[in-house]
Parts: structure tokens; sequence; C-alpha cells
């Protein structure tokens, strides 16, 4: 292999493997879980989801790390007939936030939280988290709401399962949302890379 192509081929890794660490769009695989156990892991730099919710009693929850800092989640749905909710709860699975039509017909979370692991879920309306104690959020409210439901001071153990629609939709969420060590820093790759491509060009001047 000339020197020319070699360069060529590290130039081309490079750009790929940077695309790939910050790529932004996650597509929900197969059908996420409910629960934090069985969520779907966001990777780094995540700033949107698209899903689906498959059926009235479907919940899809996501997992992510957060540096800290303003977060923003907005729940959109065009072209579908989902009626969407959506919630935040920390690493625990104690609820923080709910949303449901507001802005409409939009639902959006924006909270000041500091570094560690949470969960991002989307729900038709109606179809609720519950704990062991009940209701985790007040139901029938429009807009950001606190966990003041009579379960709202356990984690999450369940849903009710009674949505009333279901449909695809779109989460937009602050792009710093990871998990630390799921995609390595494009810097890093790149530096590996060009390492790499010394001791090549360096056993090519030998």
């Amino acid at each position: 292999m000339s020197k020319k192509m070699l360069k060529a081929s590290v130039a081309g890794l490079i750009l790929s493997v940077s695309g790939f660490a910050n790529a932004g769009l996650i597509t929900e695989i197969g059908d996420t879980g409910d629960s934090i156990h069985t969520a779907q892991s966001l990777s780094a730099n995540t700033t949107q989801i698209s899903g689906s919710i498959s059926n009235n009693s479907d919940v899809d929850l996501f997992g992510f790390y957060w540096d800290g800092g303003l977060l923003d989640i907005n729940v959109s749905y065009d072209n579908s007939n989902l009626d969407s909710q959506v919630f935040l709860f920390d690493g625990l699975g104690f609820g923080l936030y709910h949303n449901d039509d507001a802005p409409f017909p939009n639902s959006a979370i924006s909270t000041t939280v500091s570094a560690g692991e949470y969960f991002v879920g989307v729900s038709s309306f109606s179809n609720d988290p519950v704990s062991v104690d009940g209701t985790i959020f007040p139901t029938f409210y429009t807009g950001q709401m606190a966990p003041t439901g009579p379960g709202g001071g356990s984690v999450l153990s369940g849903w009710e399962y009674d949505g009333v629609s279901n449909g695809a939709y779109i989460v937009n969420i602050s792009s710093v949302s990871s998990y630390p060590q799921s995609v390595p820093e494009p810097s890093t790759l790149a530096i590996f890379t060009l390492a790499i491509a010394g001791l090549v060009s360096r056993k090519f001047k030998n």
C-alpha cells in the first residue's frame, strides 16, 4: 500500500469513527421494556429517539447518563394518532416529572438536574406509572407535574396499562445524554488511529 493510499484510508477511518461517535438519532430496538431493568440504553451524544407505542398498553423506557445541568425532553408525534405522555425517573426509579400535552400537542419536560443516571418514559395518555403505593403522578392534569400522587414516594413498579392510543413518536433530548463508556470520545479514537498510522508510516520509511 502506498503512503498516499494509507493517508486516505486513515482519514476516512477518522471521519467514519467520529461520525459514529456523534450519531444523534437513536431508533427504538424492537419494543423496549417498561421497567428500569429492561429499558433501552441511549448511546453517547443522543439527541433524538425514534420509536412507536405499538398498542394502548405499551410503554417505552430509555436509560441515559446525564452530565448535569438543564435537561430538555420533548415528545412529538407528527402524522400519528398517538396522544403521548412523557415521564422522567431517576436512576433508582423514583418519579421526578410528568407532562401530558404541554405545549399542546407535544409533551415536554424541562428541568435542571445533577449528574447521574435517569430514565425517560413515553406512553399513551392514561397509561400511568405506579408504585406499590399507587399512581406516582397526579392524573388528568396538563403540564409538568411533580410526583405528588399517592405512590409518589416509592419507586416505579409497573403501569396501569389502560392507554387510549398508539402510534409513532419522536423524542428530542438535550445532546449530552450518554452512558460514559458506551462510545469512546472521537478525539480519543482519532489519536489512537493517528498513532497507528504513525507506526505504519515509520515502517514504510525504514
